[in-house]
Formats: C-alpha cells, sequence, structure tokens
C-alpha cells in the first residue's frame, strides 16, 4: 500500500497543477478574445463598416484589421490565413504524421511574420510610437495584440 501511494500522490498532484495551469490558460485566452473583438467592434463601428458584428468571429475578423489599414484584399488575406491556421491544426493532429507537424510549424513561422507585418501598420495608424508596439508584440508572439486592439479604441477619433 505504501509503494503505490509512492506513485499515486505525485500523479495525482502532478495533474491538478496540470489541470489548472491549463484553466488558466483557456481562461486567458478568453479573455483576451473578448478584449480583442470588443476593440475590433468598436473601430468597425466608428468606420461605419457595413457588418461591425464579423469582430466577434474568430478568424473572420482579421479582416476588419486589414480593412482598417485600406485594403481589403489584405483583410481578405489575413482572414484566410487565419482561418486556415486553425484548420491545420486540426489536420496535423488527427493525421499525426512528422512532416505535417512540420509543415505546419513552417506555416506558423509564416503566419507569425505576416501577422507583425499587419500589426505593425495597424500601430501605425493609431498610436504615436508604433515600433514599440511591435516589438511588444513580437516580443510577446502576439499575446499583446488582444490588449493592444483594445487599447485602440480609445486612440481612434471619428
Amino acid at each position: 500500500m505504501a509503494f503505490a501511494s509512492m506513485f499515486i500522490i505525485p500523479f495525482l498532484a502532478f495533474s491538478i497543477v496540470a489541470i489548472i495551469v491549463f484553466l488558466i490558460y483557456i481562461l486567458t485566452k478568453i479573455t483576451f478574445y473578448i478584449f480583442q473583438s470588443i476593440g475590433l467592434y468598436k473601430i468597425s463601428k466608428m468606420n461605419g463598416y457595413k457588418y461591425p458584428i464579423i469582430a466577434w468571429i474568430p478568424g473572420v475578423s482579421q479582416y476588419i484589421i486589414g480593412k482598417f489599414n485600406k485594403s481589403s484584399r489584405l483583410g481578405v488575406l489575413y482572414s484566410i490565413l487565419t482561418i486556415m491556421k486553425y484548420l491545420l491544426i486540426v489536420v496535423v493532429f488527427s493525421f499525426d504524421n512528422f512532416v505535417l507537424f512540420n509543415l505546419y510549424l513552417v506555416y506558423l513561422v509564416i503566419y507569425f511574420v505576416f501577422d507583425v507585418f499587419i500589426m505593425d501598420r495597424f500601430y501605425t495608424k493609431i498610436f504615436e510610437n508604433p515600433n514599440i508596439y511591435t516589438i511588444i508584440t513580437t516580443y510577446t508572439f502576439g499575446f499583446a495584440k488582444p490588449i493592444f486592439i483594445f487599447m485602440a479604441r480609445y486612440k481612434l477619433k471619428k
């Protein structure tokens, strides 16, 4: 009995810690999603876009950022790349193929570079020192982006 408890108690402790960390991660992602959606919704309303409600649709909401940069094509491309990122996650983990996983990692790097480029253009139109926001977005691997989009709703002038 004592031998079994040597392994069960640490396993349970590790499991509980892993579940808590996972829940914190999920709650953070949901919170950031809400911040980004509120910011994009406000931006689209202030700029008179026809369908501001798309700010709440994951992937499609990136269209607002591209359109704000005065390029509907860029917005469509950004949305397509974001939706592809989500779909590729399903494909990679469904087939469990090493080559697909490596291609997905390459895609993520390309997407991240494109994302930083788009967000730099976005920050240039809103903030006085856009380079600071771009650097912070890059160093946080995009986690700060929703907060900056949320902050941007106060910087816009109608």
